[in-house]
């Protein structure tokens, strides 16, 4: 047996270190005078067979231990090229960037523009054709902006002649949005779910006062009252509806549990199940602003009020590193990445329903993995992946290639670590709860 070559051991309170797995996210809770003894048999497992079994036993559950025979390079190396090659197709559609909303932690420039129907057709066309010529198996729909929710009408007839085709050639649907949730009306609701979107995701940005700090506008008192009347409706009238609820936090917004106390009073406990609550960093605040005891006190908070808290977002592959993903944009251009600023799309859809790019995106002919690249002999890759794709392009026109986004300092991934095993570590406790 050996060590994985993926581990991390990090502080995790003032009594404990973690061991962590970057292979399978499984960790350890260790106590600090413990941790020289840990380490020991983790370095020689083959040592502590006989005296140390149940300990040994729990480092392979974990997969802090492995088989000789494993090559975790190839494992690796196959799970990436699994996840970009998947025969799933997803789509953002843009159909708009104007929004009822001007939030300052937001980088888009809204415009009320959106899609003439010449462009829907186009873009139906290239979508029909894409899902046909490369045989895939699924396809998922997303819709972003702006507040995609300005055009109900485009996101209803796109989505259920999209709904429709799938279902005719066999093809697996799934159908999602991002949005504000200030235009989800019951109206709105019913309309998306004959649509067959039921996956949501709905920023908050604090308790009831600071959310309305963020968004405002000249028409409804309270963008916050109007929003949990309108998740009450979501979870009511739409049972197979799933929802997300990002909270974009600040060192401010997690100082103590005004958030969770105004959630409890807003949203009753037989839908709190239903939440999965994504705690996201504004990205304007530097990671190591952020207090991690006063984030642990507020992800438990929300897993003691009934709320679950998502684990997906901290060590995932980025979406847009798959090949069969595209951003469409209402002007029909394309790119890999919704983030792009409209001057400087790559793509468009032609007359046929093709992409033709002017410019190819760099980082898909660059294996993160290979021999040679900075990132395949890093022991810090599976939970750091290289970052944004998109961040990928702009270092490799600079450079010629693949360099490292951090320059050498991984502290950050320290905070992810922690992070994550307290989510994880409440979740459990919430389970317990929903089983006595």
């Amino acid at each position: 047996m050996k060590p994985s070559r993926y581990i991390y051991l990090v502080p995790f309170d003032f009594n404990h270190h973690v061991i962590f797995s970057g292979m399978t996210k499984g960790f350890l809770i260790v106590p600090n005078d413990k941790l020289d003894s840990y380490e020991a048999i983790l370095n020689a497992p083959d040592d502590y067979l006989d005296t140390h079994t149940a300990v040994i036993r729990d480092f392979e559950g974990i997969g802090l231990v492995i088989d000789d025979s494993i090559d975790e390079h190839k494992l690796l190396r196959d799970a990436r090229n699994g996840y970009i090659n998947q025969k799933e197709y997803k789509s953002i559609i843009l159909p708009t960037f104007e929004c009822n909303y001007n939030c300052w932690y937001c980088k888009q420039n809204h415009q009320p523009l959106k899609i003439d129907p010449e462009k829907i057709a186009l873009i139906v066309k290239h979508l029909k054709t894409y899902l046909i010529e490369n045989k895939m198996e699924s396809y998922v729909l997303a819709w972003f902006g702006g507040e995609p929710l300005t055009q109900p009408d485009i996101i209803e007839s796109v989505s259920k002649e999209m709904y429709g085709f799938c279902m005719e050639h066999g093809i697996r649907f799934r159908g999602g949005i991002t949005t504000n949730g200030a235009l989800l009306s019951k109206e709105i609701i019913k309309k998306l779910s004959e649509c067959h979107i039921d996956v949501f995701q709905i920023t908050i940005d604090g308790n009831a006062e600071m959310h309305d700090k963020t968004k405002y506008d000249s028409i409804n008192p309270s963008a916050y009252r109007l929003l949990m009347e309108n998740l009450n409706n979501l979870m009511h009238y739409y049972p197979d509806a799933r929802l997300n609820l990002r909270f974009n936090y600040t060192p401010a917004t997690i100082k103590d549990d005004a958030v969770v106390k105004d959630l409890c009073k807003a949203i009753p406990q037989k839908f709190r199940s239903r939440v999965n609550v994504d705690l996201q960093k504004v990205w304007q605040v530097d990671e190591k602003t952020i207090d991690m005891e006063n984030l642990k006190r507020i992800q438990k908070s929300f897993v003691d009020a009934g709320f679950s808290l998502n684990t997906e977002s901290i060590f995932s592959f980025c979406y847009v590193e798959k090949k069969h993903y595209n951003a469409i944009y209402y002007t029909a251009e394309v790119e890999k990445c919704d983030q792009i600023d409209m001057k400087h799309l790559r793509g468009v859809i032609d007359e046929t329903g093709h992409i033709r790019w002017r410019e190819k995106p760099l980082f898909e002919d660059h294996d993160l993995l290979a021999d040679g690249c900075v990132c395949s002999d890093c022991v810090y890759f599976p939970i750091c992946l290289n970052g944004c794709p998109s961040k990928r392009d702009s270092m490799i026109k600079e450079n010629g290639e693949v360099t490292c986004i951090h320059n050498g300092d991984y502290s950050y991934l320290e905070h992810h670590i922690q992070d994550y095993c307290w989510r994880v570590i409440h979740n459990q406790a919430l389970k317990k709860q929903k089983t006595v």
